[in-house]
């Protein structure tokens, strides 16, 4: 990790939601999820705050070598 990550960091990500994010298309094979409105589904909208966060932090570590949101872990 470079010196430049540091609390406050900030970061413009824009994307336009396309039909396809929305909740109907998240599980097509759910019929409860074909009733729903199509309105971003939640599951698309975290991978856009990962995404987000990914373009944030990358400038400032060694990508891909450092790349990891989560601690590592090994199963037993």
């Amino acid at each position: 990790m470079k010196n430049t990550l540091k609390p406050g960091l900030t970061h413009t990500f824009q994307f336009i939601i396309p039909e396809s994010k929305t909740v109907p298309y998240l599980y097509p094979e759910s019929p409860e999820f074909q009733e729903m409105p199509k309105v971003l589904a939640t599951g698309f909208m975290v991978g856009l705050f990962e995404w987000t966060c990914i373009q944030a932090v990358n400038p400032h570590i060694d990508w891909p070598r450092e790349q990891n949101s989560m601690p590592r872990w090994t199963p037993n």
